[in-house]
Formats: structure tokens, C-alpha cells, sequence
């Protein structure tokens, strides 16, 4: 089954269901799905694989188990009696068992093909399961009797995580500095791929504790069957029967041990940690039609927010453009929308909905596809071009993608190449790139994330790409795209501003270019103390040059105060928000933010001038006082419930000297 780690937090308000059936939502229940569009269901075992997984495991391990009894048999028959004849007899029959396993095991490999991945540690439970009974069956004999399975069982788990606590992980190829050259000028692909995959730890050397916690079984085993024979509790024979049952025991348990180690380390593989959010009622109207994401956060073990308190809605049939400087969350916000559980050693928390649909849950059911991830890399796998852009399905499909993929082309004979390639990873930079487009206008969702679309692209397929997001947004599906190609921003609906993993402005894209192309920077954030750090961290990515510690000092401590100020008449409930406006003039800024309080009265104002005229103590002075005390201006206005209140900053240029800036102030 799905192995992500999904738990739920619910919040203080009534919770609201989540999920539910995603094609219910999607759809209406009398409407199917065209007969030519591929639907969707995640990666799952199917039931009838666990039902036949624990029949052929119980059988095969039945008869590896049953040698034991022929032990006793030999014990009894042939070695206590010195009946010769019995052997031959004893030992074709022992073969039996042998052969049934084999010719099980097999039988099971082929059953499950397909199921390779989940098929090894699904046999390793069976079999972990069974010497657990093996244990009951022995200590119902007597209970010392399993104490070398106990023993052994314990010491191969302690040996496992002592080895995870003190060694470090075995790299495929541990290279030298000159190999390394060799990787990144790109002379060894395969080079590159040992490099960067790093296994958990070294499989020859877990067989190796795996036989240390055998031995410890086998020794424990050996000295309470010995002492209970001699006690004469058991016979001779039963000890053999005994050290055999922990062999196999201690085995199965500490294959099971290391599969929980090896096949699913913490941190290599999956993302550390998925808390999906249920959102207050109030949190979205309940007629919300396209995109909604609440308090989406990612960080890391170490507590560092790679993406802080994610908020936005985008309406069906809208394209939004993310922009932003490199490093600052565009790539991570579009993974983290759809595939958070492949956000690997991370921890992600928060809710993502499209069209009621929960994209972060995980279903076996064959469905819709509500939303398509297009990354800078187009996914593709080595098979040929056909299969890899109908996603395997039949002719049906195969006609409407050709007509898609030559859209995308202009051009049949293109179309046709990338169809009839043998493997399309071969395929070029650019026909990978517009085999990804046309696969998921053919899978047709609701909601498209594409990252980066122009890399490998080139104009033409832009240009493609933008008439295909016209007709698209007729039929009401949504685009979320991180992108720097001017034609794909001026189209846009909304643009969406990040800065440090942080939405620093989001509004309808004429809004957002006349702010930016008139030197105004915006940061939207809740209307709460807890957004302090956030608003002093935008304060200071205006001020990166050298020298320019003061203004980010100055400039941060108002910014807070404001805040601070704004917070004073919000309620604890309200789920409100407060933008910030920030514009760098020459010897000065102006700064100011937007809520839903009320104008601040002359006496509040008297009374804070009067606190800065007669006390210096900053600890002692209101919001208000230390905002007037830190700014060359105070300016506030009340439009259509807007209140405004701005202040103008006196900053210096960290370029000039000392001398420099007298002579300037004195012009």
C-alpha cells in the first residue's frame, strides 16, 4: 500500500471533512468520464496480492519448518534404534518439503510479478509473523524453550540500530577529487548516479549481523535444550527439533528487522513528516470553485522554513505566474502542492484542495486526474514515445494525443517521430519537453503546476503552449506556473511574488507590475505577532549592501512596530491579513500597511508624542510612540473600511563616506 506518512491535526474549530471520494467531488455522480481519457490510480497493492502472499509464504515456511520433524524422526527412528533401512525412506521423504518450496517460492514470483518492490518485505512479514507462533508453540512446551529465539531476535534489532548509530552509510563509489571532475564535466553518467545515491547502510553487512543474532540463538537454545534434556523435561531428540525452529526463527526475524532498516530509512527516501491541516469553515467560501492552499509550510529536521505559511486561492479558469529571484521556493511550492510525500527528509503541514478534491490524499481507486505536476525535467520512462505519451492506454488515446502533440508542434511529421521513437528518453531536450505538454493536455485535469515551462522549449512551443492555456481556461481549468517568459507573464491572471519561501505579493497581474515597475514591493502576512520575523526578514532583502546594517536595523524595528500597531484592535479569531507597502527613495523610504482597524484618535497621537518628549525608555513606550520616534513622517487615511497609515524613514547611502554624506545633507 501507499506508504506515505499522513497524519491529521485538527484545529480548534469544528473540522470540515476532508477528502471524501475525490471523483465524486470532481464530477458530478451521473457524469463519466470520456472514453478516450485516461484516468488515475496510485500505486497500491491490490488485496488478492496480500491474500496469496500470505498463503504461499504459510506453505513455504510450513515446509522448511517441517524439516525440523524429520530431525526428530532420524533422532528417534535411526540413530536411538540403529534402523538402517529407515533412512532412504526418511531421507526421499525429506526431500518432498524441499522440492514444495521451491516449486511455491517460484509460483509466488510468478503470481506477483509486477509486484517486485512489494513483494520482498511483504514475504519477510509472513515469515516474521510465523516464528512468532513458532515461539508460542515452543514456550507452550516449555517456557525457557524459546529464549533463543527471544535472545536472538533482540540482539540482531540492537546490533541493527548500534550500526545506524556509529557507522556511516557505504557510498556505491567513494570518488577522488579527479574522478570528480570526470562526474561533473560529464564524461560518467553512471559515475554520477553511484556519487549521488548513497544506500542506507551495506546489505553484505546486515547478513552479517543477521548471522551474529543466529549464532547467539542457536548457542541459547543449545544450553536450555541441553539442561531441560537433562532434567528430563524433553528428550535428545526434541533439542534438535528446538535448535532448528530458532535457526529458521531467528532468521525470519531478523530478515524482518533489517527490511524495516534498509527498505525504509528516515530520511533517504520519503518526506520525514506529512500533517495535513483541516482549516476552519470559515477559512474559504463554501462555493469556492479551482485551487485553495492553507498555512502550507515546509522545513527541515533542523527547524529551517524552506516555504512559511503558504496562502492563496486561485479561481478556475485563471492563469497565475510565480515569480521571484533563484532559491526563493518557486520549484517547492509546485511539488509541494500535488506530491508532498516525495519531498524527501522534509517536513510538510498544511491543506491543499482543488475543486473540494484533497490532492495530498492517496487512493487505490481508479479516478479523474484532478491536477498535473510538470517539473523543469520531463518524467518519462525508456519505453517508446507512444507509450510514455498515452500513458499505455489504447488507440483511442493514441489518436487524440497525435493531434495534441502536433499542436504543440506544427508539425505532423514531428509529431509522428516522437510517436514512433523506440525509447523516449533518447529523444531531444526539446521533443521531451513537448511529449510532457501534450501528456498532460491529454490527461486533461482541472489544475496544471508547471515549473519552468520555457527550459528545452523554444519559441514556437511557447507560443503553442500559450494558445493551448487560452482554450484551456475556456473550459475552466487552472494554471499555476513558475516561469520568467514575459509572454507567459503578460498573459497571466495573477502573479505571485516569493521571496525566501515567503508569498511577498499576490494580486491580479496588472496590480502586481504597476507596484513593481514603480520601485513599490509588497508582503502580505496574518495579522498577528507571529508574522514579525517574516516582516523583518522582507524589511532586510532591500537592504544586501555592504555597509547597509543600519538601515536594515532602523527600518526592522519600525516595520515590527507597525505590525505590532496593526495588531493592537484585531480579534483572536479573525482571520485577518495586513499588506505592507515598501518603496526605497533617496535618503529616505516610505513604508506603510493596509488592515481593517480604525483610524488612530489625536489624543492617542498626543499622548505618544508626549511619551517620546519626556521618556527615552523604549521598554516603556506604546507601539505608536516608537513608530513616530523612528520616522520623519506619520500619515493615515480610511477608504472603503481600508485603514492606511504610512510613515516616511530616513535612510543613508552606505556607498558615500562620512564627509560625503555631511556635504550632501548641507546642499
Amino acid at each position: 500500500m501507499f506508504d506515505g506518512n499522513l497524519n491529521r491535526r485538527i484545529q480548534a474549530n469544528p473540522p470540515r471533512k476532508i477528502g471524501g471520494d475525490p471523483l465524486a467531488d470532481f464530477v458530478k455522480t451521473d457524469t463519466k468520464p470520456p472514453s478516450n481519457q485516461p484516468l488515475f490510480r496510485d500505486r497500491a497493492m491490490p488485496r488478492w496480492a496480500f491474500i496469496l502472499t500470505w498463503l504461499f509464504g504459510t506453505l513455504s515456511s510450513l515446509c522448511w519448518i517441517s524439516l525440523a520433524v524429520f530431525a526428530l524422526l532420524f533422532q528417534s527412528m535411526v540413530i536411538e534404534t540403529g534402523n538402517k533401512g529407515a533412512i532412504p525412506i526418511l531421507a526421499v521423504l525429506a526431500v518432498v518439503p524441499v522440492i514444495a518450496a521451491l516449486i511455491l517460492d517460484y509460483s509466488y514470483v510468478r503470481a506477483l510479478a509486477g509486484y517486485g518492490m512489494q513483494r520482498g518485505p511483504a514475504e519477510l512479514r509472513v515469515r516474521a509473523a510465523i516464528a512468532g507462533v513458532l515461539v508460542l508453540c515452543l514456550a507452550f512446551v516449555h517456557p525457557f524453550l524459546p529464549l533463543g529465539i527471544v535472545f536472538g531476535g533482540f540482539t540482531g534489532f540492537a546490533l541493527v540500530r548500534l550500526y545506524w548509530a556509529i557507522v556511516d552509510r557505504d557510498r556505491l563509489w567513494d570518488f577522488n577529487p579527479e574522478e570528480a571532475a570526470s562526474i561533473f564535466s560529464g564524461r560518467d553518467k553512471l559515475g554520477f548516479k553511484m556519487a549521488k545515491n548513497t544506500p542506507p547502510t551495506s546489505p553484505s553487512f546486515l547478513r552479517s549481523l543477521r548471522n551474529v543474532a543466529s549464532a547467539v540463538g542457536f548457542v541459547v537454545t543449545l544450553v536450555v535444550g541441553s539442561w531441560l534434556a537433562a532434567n528430563n523435561v524433553i528428550t535428545s531428540s526434541a533439542v534438535f527439533a528446538a535448535i532448528l525452529f530458532s535457526l529458521w526463527s531467528t532468521e525470519a526475524i531478523g530478515s524482518y528487522i533489517s527490511m524495516l532498516q534498509f527498505e525504509k530509512p528516515p530520511s533517504y527516501t520519503r518526506a520525514g513528516n506529512v500533517i495535513q491541516i483541516e482549516a476552519p469553515l470559515d477559512a474559504k467560501s463554501a462555493d469556492h470553485k479551482g485551487l485553495w492552499v492553507h498555512d502550507l509550510s515546509v522545513s527541515t529536521d533542523c527547524g529551517e522554513k524552506l516555504l512559511s505559511n503558504i496562502n492563496i486561492e486561485v479561481p478556475s479558469g485563471t492563469l497565475v505566474g510565480i515569480i521571484g529571484a533563484p532559491a526563493s521556493g518557486k520549484s517547492l511550492l509546485l511539488s509541494s502542492l500535488i506530491s508532498p510525500f516525495d519531498l524527501c527528509a522534509l517536513n510538510i503541514e498544511g491543506s491543499v484542495e482543488f475543486n473540494e478534491v484533497n490532492l495530498w490524499d492517496r487512493s487505490a481507486r481508479s479516478q479523474i486526474v484532478p491536477a498535473v505536476y510538470l517539473p523543469k525535467e520531463p518524467i518519462l520512462l525508456p519505453t517508446s514515445g507512444s507509450q510514455n505519451l498515452t500513458c499505455f492506454q489504447d488507440d483511442r488515446v493514441k489518436e487524440r494525443a497525435r493531434k495534441v502533440m502536433e499542436q504543440m508542434l506544427y508539425s505532423g511529421e514531428a509529431a509522428d517521430r516522437i510517436l514512433n521513437a523506440h525509447d523516449a528518453t533518447l529523444l531531444s531536450a526539446s521533443e521531451q519537453k513537448a511529449l510532457s505538454f501534450a501528456r498532460a493536455f491529454i490527461l486533461n485535469p482541472g489544475l496544471y503546476l508547471i515549473d519552468q515551462p520555457e527550459v528545452s522549449a523554444s519559441e514556437a512551443m511557447i507560443a503553442a503552449l500559450c494558445q493551448r492555456f487560452q482554450i484551456e481556461r475556456r473550459a475552466g481549468r487552472s494554471f499555476v506556473v513558475a516561469t520568467d517568459n514575459r509572454a507567459i507573464h503578460e498573459m497571466a491572471d495573477f502573479l505571485l511574488v516569493m521571496s525566501d519561501g515567503k508569498v511577498i505579493d499576490y494580486g491580479p497581474s496588472d496590480d502586481v507590475r504597476a507596484r513593481m515597475s514603480s520601485g513599490w514591493a509588497r508582503l502580505v502576512v496574518d495579522r498577528n505577532l507571529d508574522s514579525e520575523e517574516t516582516v523583518q526578514n522582507w524589511i532586510r532583502s532591500h537592504f544586501r549592501r555592504d555597509g547597509d546594517e543600519k538601515n536594515r536595523r532602523n527600518i526592522s524595528i519600525v516595520a515590527s512596530e507597525m505590525l505590532a500597531l496593526s495588531c493592537q484592535d484585531a480579534t483572536s479569531f479573525a482571520e485577518d491579513r495586513v499588506s505592507f507597502d515598501f518603496k526605497h527613495q533617496k535618503e529616505q523610504c516610505i513604508l506603510r500597511f493596509k488592515d481593517q482597524g480604525e483610524l488612530l484618535t489625536s489624543g492617542q497621537m498626543a499622548k505618544a508624542g508626549a511619551t517620546n518628549s519626556v521618556n527615552s525608555n523604549s521598554d516603556e513606550q506604546t507601539a505608536l510612540a516608537r513608530v513616530l520616534r523612528g520616522t520623519l513622517s506619520f500619515d493615515q487615511s480610511l477608504v472603503d473600511g481600508v485603514r492606511t497609515v504610512s510613515v516616511t524613514i530616513k535612510t543613508y547611502d552606505p556607498r558615500l563616506t562620512k564627509r560625503d554624506q555631511v556635504v550632501e545633507n548641507a546642499d
